[in-house]
C-alpha cells in the first residue's frame, strides 16, 4: 500500500480522474474501499465499500439519507458496486461517516437494508468480523423485515 494521503497534500490522481470521468464512450467507477482479509494464504475479499461523509453535529435526518440512497439507486455508481460486489461474492454497503469518525451509518446496497448507526467503537467490531458475504438466511430474514418494515438492525451487522 502506497503511503497515506495526509492533510494538505496534493491529491496526485485528481487530474487523470477528472481527465477520465470526461470520457463518453466508456464507463469507469471509483469504488471507495474493497475490504479484504488473507484466509489461510489467499487474499479473501469481504465487502465493497461506498463512504460519505457526513459534516453536522445532529444526527442525520431521514430526508438526508433517503437522498444518499436515491443517488446510488438513479445513478450506474449504485448498480455498478453491486455488480462488481455480486462478482466477488461480497456485500456493498454505503458507509455514511461523521466527520469525527464518532458516528457510522450503514446501507447494504446488495440487500437494500438500512440504515443501521454505529459507534466507533462498534463500527471497527462490525467491520473486522467481517468475513464475507451475507448469507441467504440473512438475506431471507431481511427480506421479511423490510415486508414487516421492522427496523431492528440485521445479524450480520451487529456482529
Amino acid at each position: 500500500m502506497k503511503g497515506k494521503h495526509l492533510p494538505g497534500t496534493e491529491d496526485r490522481i485528481a487530474a487523470y480522474r477528472q481527465w477520465r470521468w470526461d470520457f463518453r464512450s466508456a464507463y469507469v467507477s471509483d469504488i471507495d474501499q474493497l475490504e479484504w482479509r488473507v484466509i489461510d494464504g489467499k487474499v479473501v475479499p469481504v465487502l465493497l465499500l461506498e463512504l460519505t461523509r457526513f459534516d453536522g453535529d445532529n444526527q442525520p435526518g431521514q430526508g438526508y439519507l433517503d437522498a444518499i440512497t436515491a443517488r446510488f439507486r438513479r445513478g450506474g455508481q449504485g448498480r455498478a458496486a453491486i455488480t462488481f460486489a455480486d462478482m466477488l461474492g461480497v456485500d456493498a454497503v454505503i458507509v455514511l461517516f461523521r466527520y469525527n469518525l464518532e458516528d457510522f451509518w450503514l446501507y447494504n446496497l446488495t440487500i437494500g437494508e438500512g440504515w443501521y448507526h454505529l459507534g466507533r467503537d462498534g463500527y471497527r467490531h462490525w467491520l473486522e468480523a467481517k468475513n464475507g458475504r451475507t448469507t441467504e438466511q440473512e438475506k431471507a430474514a431481511a427480506h421479511l423485515r423490510r415486508a414487516g418494515k421492522g427496523q431492528e438492525p440485521a445479524e450480520h451487522l451487529r456482529q
